[in-house]
């Protein structure tokens, strides 16, 4: 009952210059898949690309950053 989509390239800055991406996690309310979250990383530097790849393993989501970090991931 809880999808999680990772949006590498999503845009987190208000002027929509950096790539920095995001993860949602939907839930199945009563028939309707409804977005509950969006997790972004508080340390978010443009072209991160966080959610890149998402896991979910009971109750735990986990997205990766592969060029965060000086492109360390």
């Amino acid at each position: 009952t809880t999808i999680v989509v990772g949006s590498p390239g999503n845009f987190e800055n208000p002027s929509e210059t950096e790539i920095t991406g995001a993860v949602y996690v939907f839930n199945l309310v009563n028939g309707t898949w409804t977005q509950t979250a969006k997790l972004v990383p508080s340390n978010a530097a443009n072209d991160d690309f966080f959610g890149y790849d998402v896991a979910i393993d009971d109750g735990i989501i986990a997205g990766a950053s592969p060029f965060g970090n000086s492109d360390t991931g």
